[in-house]
């Protein structure tokens, strides 16, 4: 029985369909599809700068952001809104936190895929 040999692909030509133009690919990378949010914090989470913008946040504010940051770190980035209020022990709504700093709020969080969870915006 003869041997099967592997085929090699040093000598096959690549496809045509295949090619693909080095610009596309570097102006599709520089493109805001692949944007990385940057994220940073002070340690008591009471100053953060995402893409450069700096938020000053209040201390259940910082709370709240570090929450979600914490859960952003492990792996799973949406939080239920009561389980941050009761560790709050704060109001009805997590929105409410952030009636003094609306664009914080905006900026730094997002609704999750669930009714009642939220997440970073990184």
């Amino acid at each position: 029985m003869a041997e099967a040999k592997p085929k090699s692909n040093e000598s096959d030509p690549q496809p045509e369909s295949l090619k693909v133009d080095p610009e596309f690919i570097r102006e599709l990378l520089l493109s805001d599809r692949f944007h990385v949010p940057t994220f940073h914090h002070s340690g008591d989470f009471r100053s953060i700068r995402l893409d450069g913008t700096e938020y000053f946040l209040t201390s259940k504010q910082a709370r709240v952001i570090e929450m979600l940051h914490e859960a952003h770190e492990q792996g799973t980035p949406e939080v239920g809104q009561h389980s941050i209020l009761e560790t709050l022990e704060s109001g009805k709504r997590l929105r409410d936190v952030f009636k003094s700093n609306l664009d914080a709020w905006t900026n730094l969080i997002r609704k999750g895929t669930r009714k009642g969870t939220f997440r970073l915006n990184i």
